[in-house]
């Protein structure tokens, strides 16, 4: 099991609290039913930082079973599936979020 950090801004226009509203009705509900891999789904807003990280303000964290290489894969068949509900999800994911803010660093737990 990996663990997944993806950092990411919103549109100007997007309020944080409206964000995590929808990902706890949306999108959790969503992937917990289509991407059973993933576990522990939280997100965070970033208030304070030392130095200039040049990260964006979002932060998705999870626990993940597969590999990276498994996880960029997913991403690229949300974004290219027939599914409804997984296209609304991606399609509504967008309208929050500027997707090519998106950093997103895998972890290994070495313990």
């Amino acid at each position: 099991m990996i663990r997944i950090i993806a950092f990411f801004d919103l549109k100007k226009s997007k309020d944080p609290q409206d964000f995590l509203d929808w990902v706890k009705t949306r999108q959790t509900p969503v992937f917990a039913k289509m991407i059973p891999e993933i576990r522990d789904f939280r997100v965070f807003l970033t208030i304070d930082k030392d130095g200039d990280t040049g990260l964006p303000r979002m932060v998705q964290i999870f626990d993940y079973e597969g590999t990276p290489e498994d996880w960029r894969q997913t991403l690229e068949e949300m974004r290219k599936t027939d599914d409804r509900k997984m296209s609304k999800i991606v399609k509504e994911w967008l309208e929050y979020c500027i997707d090519e803010s998106t950093r997103i660093i895998y972890l290994d737990d070495l313990n």
